[in-house]
């Protein structure tokens, strides 16, 4: 009884840990947590941007936990003085092109652009579109930004045939440290210990009650024995006499 007691407290407490997340993944190195994020971002299919990742690990006895960037690029991805732009190839049927409009060809191509060290969203627009023509081919389109940086994706007209865009994988590439100079936990450690307290302590409001509750079915299971054994031992001396 006091083994499935156990086994039943036992998964409880696994299963309010593992939803309350009260063990965040702490790295013995800056590399191993870099590499570590690196291979869950190319588990997911990322669209091409920067994104804020925070790391933790241990260094001369302390967590460290930094925040930096990491930029996922694509094969037309170009980056210049910070700036970014990517779009994708995409492949039309003929009859499609000539109704193109500016704003059509942002967005089949999903055309993009944005600052690697804020990830600030950029205005796009068509840079050169005079190659592409309506007729099966295989052409280039220019997009660009106000800060002056471009690339050119391939566009592929079919002949007779409907055909949705086509597009390409991104893959993960440069990463932007923002604070390299981070001193132990600071604010955001006392804020993260403050936040696993507070979930033990709902952990515990959970927990204390089921508990309870199982305390209090063992040892009345124990009571109704002890009476059922002394119940029966004066029924076996009541006879006797």
């Amino acid at each position: 009884m006091s083994n499935f007691i156990s086994c039943i407290v036992m998964g409880l407490v696994m299963s309010f840990y593992s939803v309350f997340g009260l063990t965040p993944t702490i790295y013995e190195s800056p590399e191993e947590a870099l590499q570590s994020e690196v291979f869950e971002l190319q588990k997911e299919d990322y669209r091409t941007g920067t994104y804020p990742v925070t790391i933790r690990y241990r260094e001369e006895g302390k967590i460290i936990e930094k925040q930096i960037r990491v930029t996922v690029d694509g094969p037309y991805t170009v980056i210049e003085n910070k700036i970014a732009i990517d779009a994708n190839a995409i492949t039309l049927s003929e009859g499609v092109v000539k109704k193109m409009t500016d704003e059509d060809w942002i967005r089949l191509t999903d055309a993009h652009a944005w600052r690697t060290d804020t990830a600030e969203e950029l205005m796009v627009y068509v840079a050169d579109k005079q190659q592409v023509k309506d007729e099966a081919g295989k052409y280039l389109i220019s997009f660009g930004t106000e800060q002056g940086v471009t690339t050119t994706v391939p566009v592929t007209v079919l002949a007779g045939t409907t055909v949705a865009p086509s597009n390409q994988q991104s893959k993960i590439n440069v990463w932007y440290e923002q604070n390299p100079t981070d001193t132990g936990l600071g604010f955001i450690g006392f804020w993260n210990d403050f936040l696993t307290v507070l979930r033990i302590g709902l952990l515990s409001m959970l927990v204390l009650p089921i508990l309870l509750l199982l305390w209090q079915f063992f040892w009345s299971s124990r009571i109704e024995h002890h009476l059922q054994i002394f119940i029966a031992n004066r029924r076996s001396r009541r006879k006797k006499d």
